[in-house]
């Protein structure tokens, strides 16, 4: 398999995976040079020691944010590459619940607020909520322009002029972003826990509608608003019909597709002909943003049958050996596909 990518930069970095048996997806990072740079198997299959993968990164980019382009030879991709990703995804699934233990344990007590503070709000001491008085000052603009008839279209506008990041880093605030901030009851004081809950794998997070407990918490800290204008605006906001619907009719494609030219996430539109398309939320809201145009939802639907048949094809070479190992890998009582304990000298 070969491809070409022309970029315009000239001083991104190239990290591939390297490893052995014990220290797998070892990053090796180093700046791009001139010429060709060639990484590769002499065994002829990938594995712990070669991974079919590269990024190219910007020298500044971080863990949580930054430019950064992956790319993964699927062709070249084995089973017990797929399995051992599969095993590390379940042992941090482990790790993690431990954790959502601790979690449900603080909130039956009442003592769990958030994990993550919304905007206006920071975390003391990982636990407590405290007002952050610059940002507090705008979240009480946002309810009372609401109430006097702006439309969150027009107050989102107005958030991002101001250059106040939103409380995932974002510089740029969405009518979901003012929507979710007005709905938030955290802002007059109280706490409702386990809003979402993550499933096993493929580890996604999806809204709570009944499936988990849930528990609210009175006074739980200091509010920012007053429980009559949070009330106020619930009740415009069901008037308007503006009110987002979280348990809305899922699409199976929702927040797995991504733009291939600027990164954004891919949203479904429905035309009044009622042609359906995806299209990178760039791009749909200012077509200069971004060049990607429209995709019809039957060319995704296309493409994504057409690799199911060619996996099904081959069932025998690639799913089958992988879900046969992913089963073992759930049984605790299965062993067969763990790595042999190795005593050192003298044991």
């Amino acid at each position: 398999m070969s491809y070409q990518l022309d970029l315009s930069r000239q001083d991104l970095l190239l990290t591939t995976l390297t490893g052995a048996w014990a220290r797998e997806f070892e990053p090796d990072t180093a700046p791009v040079r001139r010429g060709r740079t060639v990484f590769g198997s002499v065994s002829g299959t990938s594995g712990h020691y070669c991974n079919p993968f590269f990024a190219l990164s910007d020298p500044n980019t971080g863990e949580h944010s930054g430019e950064i382009y992956g790319f993964i030879d699927t062709g070249t991709l084995t089973s017990e590459l797929m399995v051992s990703v599969s095993a590390s995804l379940a042992q941090e699934e482990s790790i993690s619940k431990n954790q959502r233990m601790s979690y449900q344990r603080r909130m039956e007590r009442g003592e769990f607020i958030t994990c993550k503070a919304p905007f206006g709000y920071r975390l003391v001491n990982g636990k407590e909520m405290e007002i952050i008085p610059e940002e507090a000052h705008y979240v009480k603009w946002i309810f009372h322009t609401y109430l006097n008839g702006a439309s969150m279209e027009w107050i989102a506008e107005q958030m991002t002029k101001t250059g106040l990041l939103t409380s995932d880093g974002g510089h740029r605030w969405y009518i979901s972003t003012i929507a979710y901030l007005l709905t938030n009851e955290k802002y007059m004081g109280d706490a409702l826990c386990q809003k979402t809950f993550a499933s096993t794998f493929p580890f996604t997070r999806q809204m709570n509608c009944g499936e988990r407990d849930q528990y609210y918490v009175d006074h739980s800290h200091p509010a920012i608003i007053s429980k009559e204008i949070f009330e106020k605006a619930q009740a415009l906001l069901q008037r308007k019909g503006q009110r987002i619907d979280l348990q809305r009719e899922r699409i199976p494609l929702s927040k797995k597709m991504t733009c291939g030219l600027c990164g954004s996430t891919l949203v479904r539109r429905i035309s009044k002909a009622g042609y359906v398309s995806w299209a990178c939320r760039k791009h749909d809201r200012k077509a200069a943003d971004c060049p990607n145009g429209r995709i019809s939802e039957d060319s995704i639907h296309t493409a994504f049958l057409r690799m199911y048949h060619k996996l099904r094809t081959h069932d025998g070479i690639v799913l089958s050996p992988i879900l046969k190992q992913m089963d073992a890998l759930s049984d605790p009582e299965d062993t067969s596909l763990r790595p042999a304990s190795h005593a050192g000298p003298g044991l």
